[in-house]
């Protein structure tokens, strides 16, 4: 696991919710321990049944950090960022299959306005840029940035 989407802060005012929270770190070291980490819900049935790996909260907390996996530079990056508010939907992580042929918007997207703008707003505010995508082809990696 190289990613957390759960915040930090939650689980160091409420420790219990350790035993609630079922998070990515969490999953991941199932499947590579292989037989850890069973229960999908919440961890507390893994606790309670001996099968909780005991690194689960270490992984947690570097993956939340972002050192649980090692940085290495790609040897190619697709930076990829909107033109327009339409576009957005145009970028790989929203759809392969518009991303797949050049943009071209379409009366129903207009429908998708209201909502559109005031997450594109938000992420303009707090967001920051993050890897979208990430191939290999032979030896190269390749990958996919996108800028909010």
């Amino acid at each position: 696991c190289n990613f957390e989407f759960f915040p930090v802060w939650p689980f160091k005012v409420l420790p219990w919710l350790k035993y609630v929270i079922y998070t990515p770190s969490f999953h991941s070291l199932h499947h590579s321990r292989v037989h850890v980490n069973f229960c999908l819900f919440m961890p507390i049935y893994d606790y309670i049944g001996g099968t909780l790996d005991h690194r689960s909260w270490e992984l947690f907390y570097k993956a939340a950090a972002g050192q649980a996996a090692p940085q290495v530079v790609p040897d190619t990056v697709f930076l990829a960022h909107g033109t327009e508010l339409l576009s957005v939907f145009h970028l790989p992580f929203m759809t392969r299959a518009f991303s797949s042929r050049p943009f071209n918007p379409s009366w129903w997207m207009y429908i998708l306005w209201p909502v559109t703008l005031p997450v594109l707003a938000l992420v303009r505010l707090v967001g920051q840029a993050f890897i979208a995508d990430v191939h290999r082809l032979g030896d190269l990696r390749l990958e996919t940035w996108v800028t909010p």
